[in-house]
């Protein structure tokens, strides 16, 4: 099976031909090796983290948490949780290598890094709207109908009722 992967990865259309079979009886596999905004996800964790068990699997499981956190409900909302989680990983990179490394960066180097962490932020306060605006498109819409009697406010935080616009008591 490894000679087949091997061969496939280097482009082998005959090996291909063989693990489509394989890939279709097992569909997890291409979750897991398909994804490759998670492959992404993992490479910066790895780069983050570098021989740091620890902070990888702490990095990993704070992901986990802001996903639950979020706690998407549709596929859209799969996608933009995940998109938020990806660019906070990558905000928070940015700001800590930029801090580790302040006393030794140059002028045009810590310029380099604000206008790094800057995107990472716009990236992520993109993702965070984009979640907003999903989640406030799919809200029901409230619709009320006062024929009789309409409320309005006299004072703030009171509701008065008020007589009928035509008049009638």
């Amino acid at each position: 099976m490894e000679k087949l992967l091997d061969r496939a990865q280097h482009g082998d259309k005959k090996a291909m031909e063989e693990l489509r079979p394989v890939i279709d009886a097992a569909p997890q596999l291409f979750q897991r090796y398909g994804d490759l905004a998670a492959s992404a996800e993992l490479s910066l964790i790895n780069v983050l983290s570098g021989k740091d068990a620890l902070i990888r699997e702490m990095t990993r499981r704070k992901l986990e948490a802001l996903r639950a956190e979020l706690a998407a409900v549709t596929p859209l909302e799969t996608l933009l949780v995940a998109r938020i989680a990806s660019c906070w990983l990558a905000l928070a990179y940015s700001e800590a290598n930029y801090y580790q490394n302040l006393e030794r960066l140059t002028w045009e180097q810590g310029e380099y890094h604000q206008k790094r962490i800057d995107h990472a932020n716009k990236r992520y306060l993109a993702a965070i709207k984009a979640l907003a605006v999903v989640r406030r498109l799919q809200l029901p819409a409230l619709q009320v109908n006062l024929i009789e009697k309409q409320l309005a406010l006299s004072a703030p935080g009171r509701l008065e009722l008020l007589p009928p616009a035509d008049g009638t008591a």
